[in-house]
């Protein structure tokens, strides 16, 4: 089997300028060294975005059906990383400057069936150009002496890391599935580990699923600490942590003009672990580390018409 897709996207930006830099510049939080670097004109930029990812595989037997993929994709800017500061404390300035960040990846994998077990994987490597990563410019702020960041481009930086789940069905709508995550960045600048990378994950979860009736789920999240840091960016370490999740919920059916109707709970963090998410923007200049919710919980009502 093979599958050809392409795309193509069209951006317009018309930003006025930044007038939020007027008030920390006044202040005088900001190095005079760095002003320049606060570009304050208004922006009319074109873009036309082109990507396209090919995928060819081969369905050996049910037990193995191997696949390659080549893909490319090209974004602009978030408006954040181009035109965003931190008028508060100054320790964001915005660049304006900023190329488009283009990717070009190659996955290998397989999925495949035996019996009752059942698994996917998958290996993958991207290679960025012009990376769009948040830096530390090496200036403090005037008075409250923080570290001061921007985004910026790096040449080069790779992407690369690995995906396995295997799963087993016990009974016919009980499912029992384990999945690991690996993920790796290399800033090919000075071969420092990029910023905001996932640490190792082991997911373990047993859950019964019905198309009407009651379904439930237990998760258990393994998660590794993070050590393998960005020091450009200034990025701080997180510990490991363990976290069980549950969740519940019932299918009606059709009821009325509703094609189908689905009641959930589901109940997160059950052991109220103290814990900090690795990838958490609680601060885009990320000089501290909150830590993220305790016991919560959501309920959720689903119809289709």
């Amino acid at each position: 089997f093979f599958n050809l897709a392409g795309g193509y996207e069209y951006v317009t930006r018309e930003v006025k300028s930044n007038v939020n830099t007027t008030k920390y510049i006044a202040d005088g939080r900001i190095p005079t060294a760095l002003l320049s670097e606060i570009v304050r004109q208004d922006t009319d930029e074109q873009d036309n975005l082109f990507s396209f990812n090919a995928t060819v595989g081969y369905e050996v037997s049910t037990a193995f059906i191997p696949y390659f993929k080549l893909s490319n994709a090209t974004r602009t800017p978030y408006f954040n990383e181009q035109y965003g500061n931190n008028p508060a404390n100054a320790t964001q300035i915005p660049n304006q400057n900023l190329e488009n960040e283009k990717v070009y990846g190659a996955d290998i994998g397989a999925d495949g069936q035996i019996g009752n077990a059942y698994y996917t994987s998958a290996l993958y490597y991207q290679r960025y150009k012009d990376y769009i990563e948040l830096v530390n410019t090496g200036y403090k702020t005037n008075g409250t002496n923080l570290d001061i960041k921007q985004f910026t481009n790096l040449d080069e930086a790779d992407i690369y890391g690995a995906e396995l789940m295997l799963g087993y069905k016990i009974f016919d709508d009980i499912y029992a599935q384990a999945s690991y995550t690996y993920t790796r960045g290399k800033n090919k600048e000075n071969n420092q580990p990029l910023a905001y990378i996932a640490p190792q994950k082991v997911t373990l979860s047993l859950a019964q699923k019905k198309a009407k009736g009651l379904s439930w789920k237990i998760e258990e999240e393994l998660i590794d600490n993070q050590d393998k840091i960005s020091t450009v960016n200034g990025e701080k370490e997180t510990s490991g942590y363990e976290l069980t999740n549950a969740s519940i919920s019932y299918a009606f059916g059709k009821i009325s003009v509703f094609k189908s109707t689905t009641l959930s709970f589901e109940l997160n963090n059950i052991f109220d672990k103290d814990y900090s998410e690795h990838l958490t923007k609680a601060s885009s200049t990320n000089f501290y580390l909150v830590d993220e919710t305790g016991i919560n919980g959501a309920v959720a009502l689903q119809v289709k018409f």
